[in-house]
């Protein structure tokens, strides 16, 4: 595998364990259900790590695809400086998240206002995620472009079946 391979892999599950994250602390919120919000918040947790490898990977995965003539370095330079930022935000939501987990572990009562100041904040790394995969996208997907023109390849197996139907 690839550097590039192994960023691609990995820095999906980060986007996608903040997502349901945020939406487990949503409902344990609501419910003002303990369980649920270990669940939200142990979550929280893994999601912190797994950015870890996925924020190391991305070196390689530049280093691999800058020497590609339809890739502007740009983008990567973009993406790579949304990620840093992305790395702080997540490293210290996750020290947040294992705090909070630690004084529920020691039988402390948590206030409300402590699981929303954590919800808040999960919505605001999901909001950098999806930005920063967003930019990340933009390096090799030309197609995610608003003013790129999609076109159709055309079939000229349909084509003949349209002529003999009529």
């Amino acid at each position: 595998m690839t550097p590039s391979h192994y960023h691609l892999v990995l820095n999906h599950f980060p986007v996608v364990t903040s997502v349901i994250a945020f939406l487990i602390l949503s409902v344990g919120l609501i419910l003002k259900n303990k369980t649920i919000n270990v669940c939200g918040l142990s979550l929280t947790l893994l999601g912190g790590i797994f950015t870890i490898p996925a924020f190391v990977t991305g070196e390689g995965a530049e280093e691999q695809i800058e020497t590609f003539a339809d890739v502007s370095h740009n983008l990567i330079h973009e993406h790579e400086e949304m990620a840093e930022l992305l790395i702080w935000l997540v490293s210290f939501h996750a020290l947040f998240a294992a705090c909070i987990l630690y004084f529920i572990w020691r039988s402390r009562v948590i206030s409300t206002y402590i699981h929303l100041l954590n919800l808040v904040f999960s919505l605001v790394i999901c909001f950098f995620f999806f930005r920063t995969a967003h930019s990340g996208g933009h390096i090799r997907h030309p197609e995610m472009e608003a003013t790129t023109p999609l076109s159709v390849p055309s079939n000229d197996q349909n084509t003949e079946r349209s002529h003999d139907e009529d």
